[in-house]
């Protein structure tokens, strides 16, 4: 099994054998490749075969061949050979990969929506609230981002987090005896 970025074209090798013998490399098969992406129907694939030697050929898969995530199964059929099939994956990026190209190689706005929501393009500040014991992805960070950005008090018994506004939005208790400091889960502000 491959790797394959996905949408990305790449040379795949591949070994046609003898259908006589079962063992020898077999030269001149003009083989015919089917792809089946992600359990779907197969169908033939867009790349250019080319013989090398011995009975080993390459496909060059195309950027069409590697759109979908997934397993890509392999099927391959040719002139007096055994039929050949294996299996790659189709993966966002390689390991090893930055964040950032993962980002920018292959998360769409449907993607992220997913994630933070149908309105992803901006996130909107967080409401005088309790922050939910299981917030959604765009809450909890919307959170963080809050206590970043904007004003962000502590005195010796309260740590406050503000909006843009200076609108305190949550709170948290202080106690510290001298060996202990301890910060109380947050409560909705003023």
């Amino acid at each position: 099994m491959a790797l394959l970025k996905k949408s990305t074209v790449r040379n795949r090798a591949f070994l046609m054998v003898s259908n006589t013998d079962h063992i020898t490399g077999k030269t001149g098969a003009g083989p015919a490749v089917t792809l089946s992406k992600d359990g779907s129907a197969f169908a033939a694939a867009g790349g250019a075969i080319t013989e090398l030697t011995n009975g080993w050929y390459v496909i060059a898969y195309t950027t069409t061949d590697s759109d979908t995530l997934g397993d890509l199964a392999v099927h391959i059929t040719g002139t007096g050979a055994d039929p050949t099939d294996f299996v790659d994956q189709v993966v966002l990026d390689l390991p090893g990969a930055s964040v950032a190209s993962v980002v920018a190689g292959g998360l769409s706005q449907t993607d992220l929506n997913k994630v933070f929501g149908s309105s992803a393009a901006t996130i909107p500040e967080l409401a005088q609230a309790t922050p939910p014991s299981t917030p959604t992805p765009a809450q909890a960070m919307m959170l963080l981002y809050q206590a970043l950005r904007n004003l962000s008090t502590t005195t010796a018994t309260t740590y406050t987090v503000t909006n843009t506004a200076g609108t305190v939005i949550c709170k948290s208790a202080l106690t510290d005896d001298g060996t202990t400091f301890s910060r109380a889960q947050m409560v909705s502000g003023p």
